[in-house]
């Protein structure tokens, strides 16, 4: 569709049962969670929803029914009650509400730290990164967030799991004295994407999965990064960055938390990634479906060793370079 070309929101439901329907690949899930965002930012973006915002302290009593009606005229059909839900908690927000007071959700440490308590097993009194698993320090914490913590019945580690410190896909170190380790409170619907700041929409995060997702609410959602993100290790040696720190984080939140090789979960252990060796035919680079999850104890098991990606030398051309060239157009000349 040529560029400056409207695209209804009919057509990009359709597309979007399209591919659905079509595989299950994370190839698919990736193009899928990328339209179903579409869809959501085009519903949260369209006049009759974003100008409640303006006026929202003088409907708030009937908002529910005005959301539904404007669905209604916005979608053409009778609107599902979640997404009226959803919708309503987005434009309340207290990041649509940003002009007006400036949203802060620290305060809710203590509640998101309580629905923790409640949720975990038994016995464990292990605080960790809700998305990779990272069993936070004690310098990993702020002063007045400490006592809380203890409180609650957790206790911190003093020192790193063996083998994260030389792990080349999790560093530690931010520089300026910072690391990727500090706690942090998170929202898990982005508050740049009008996600509220309650204690259900905010999670403990590390720094490390915290700037790793961006604005991303779903996690294999961003794949036109992805795409670029395939060259984060071209050439072999290059030095840590943002490409591949997306595709890391992306990587480990898509992959279920779940060790790929002893199926223990982020609740018991904390998870990194590795490469997974391409097979005949299979798309190359460094791409979250490109990657395994699996924790250190199964890597300290097994030696470590990352695996030898084939060089260029000999390789058949698997995906034809004549039949790639006519695609790109030869755009690159």
């Amino acid at each position: 569709m040529p560029a400056g070309d409207q695209v209804s929101l009919s057509h990009l439901a359709s597309i979007t049962r399209i591919v659905e329907a079509d595989g299950e690949s994370a190839l698919h899930k990736s193009v899928h969670q990328v339209l179903v965002r579409m869809l959501e930012t085009s519903i949260l973006a369209h006049p009759r929803i974003s100008r409640l915002i303006d006026v929202w302290e003088g409907i708030a009593g009937t908002a529910n029914e005005r959301i539904a009606g404007h669905l209604h005229q916005i979608l053409n059909h009778e609107p599902d009650e979640k997404l009226v839900r959803h919708v309503f908690r987005c434009v309340s927000s207290t990041a649509a509400l940003r002009g007006r007071q400036t949203g802060n959700h620290s305060h809710f440490f203590d509640d998101v730290i309580d629905r923790i308590v409640r949720s975990r097993k038994d016995g464990d009194k292990s605080l960790r990164c809700e998305c990779c698993g990272y069993q936070f320090r004690n310098r990993d914490v702020k002063t007045e967030r400490y006592t809380k913590i203890v409180e609650s019945g957790f206790e911190l580690e003093r020192s790193l799991f063996p083998g994260r410190s030389g792990d080349p896909y999790k560093p530690i170190d931010r520089g300026n004295g910072m690391t990727w380790t500090q706690l942090t409170i998170d929202h898990v619907i982005p508050e740049e994407t009008l996600g509220w700041s309650d204690p259900d929409n905010l999670e403990v995060l590390c720094m490390f999965c915290n700037l790793g997702k961006l604005a991303y609410r779903r996690p294999l959602e961003g794949l036109s990064s992805f795409a670029v993100g395939a060259l984060a290790e071209v050439p072999s040696n290059r030095k840590w960055g943002q490409l591949k720190h997306q595709v890391v984080v992306a990587a480990l939140s898509a992959l279920g938390g779940t060790c790929s090789q002893c199926a223990k979960t982020k609740s018991d252990v904390e998870l990194t990634v590795r490469p997974l060796l391409p097979k005949d035919g299979s798309i190359n680079g460094f791409l979250p479906w490109n990657l395994k999850s699996v924790c250190y104890i199964c890597l300290a098991n097994e030696g470590d060793e990352l695996p030898q990606l084939p060089s260029a030398e000999g390789l058949e051309d698997t995906i034809g370079v004549s039949s790639l060239e006519s695609t790109l157009g030869h755009d690159t000349e």
